[in-house]
């Protein structure tokens, strides 16, 4: 036996022919080593649905239902056929997009976002956002990364968004340093 604390039944046992024995389950299968492997553990799985956890409870934060042809494949499907995501109607990406310039992009129909030092044009994404678009637009024109960090840290939004990108943010100007006493 393992030093995991647990065997599995020997499959000697055999269940009289013409008959498949009694269904496996989880306790009929997993015996305890610590009780001489003979009596089954008392396996206790967590319940279906408890009571809700993290930042989707403290903030209230749901999924929003959304309309037929508007899921997250929906939107990987049209970042297959829409080569316009980004609204530059081909252009290239800029290199440099300022605070101020993503300021401009903050309406629904003129929607950008920056998420970890990319800008993204999200208006076309607005309604595939499983949170709804209402909360997508409300970071229009803004650095979204902390608040794409708090409630999205395992989403892959360079993948997600690439068809999207619009241009590298532009760090704010550094405040000028004031002079150290003695120096």
């Amino acid at each position: 036996m393992g030093e995991a604390g647990f065997s599995f039944p020997s499959l000697e046992e055999k269940a009289p022919s013409g008959s498949l024995g009694p269904p496996l389950t989880l306790q009929s299968t997993v015996k305890c080593a610590g009780q001489g492997g003979e009596k089954p553990v008392d396996i206790q799985r967590p319940p279906a649905s408890g009571p809700p956890e993290g930042p989707r409870a403290a903030m209230g934060r749901s999924k929003v239902p959304f309309e037929k042809g508007f899921s997250q494949m929906d939107w990987m499907r049209l970042t297959k056929t829409d080569p316009n995501l980004n609204g530059l109607n081909g252009a290239r990406p800029s290199k440099k997009i300022t605070l101020e310039e993503l300021g401009q992009h903050s309406t629904p129909e003129d929607a950008w976002m920056a998420v970890r030092g990319k800008v993204y044009s999200v208006t076309k994404y607005a309604n595939y956002h499983p949170g709804g678009a209402k909360i997508l637009l409300a970071a229009a024109g803004k650095d979204a990364t902390k608040l794409f960090d708090r409630y999205h840290p395992w989403v892959n939004v360079e993948m997600m968004l690439a068809k999207a990108y619009v241009g590298r943010l532009e760090p704010p100007p550094a405040a000028p340093q004031e002079a150290q006493p003695g120096s």
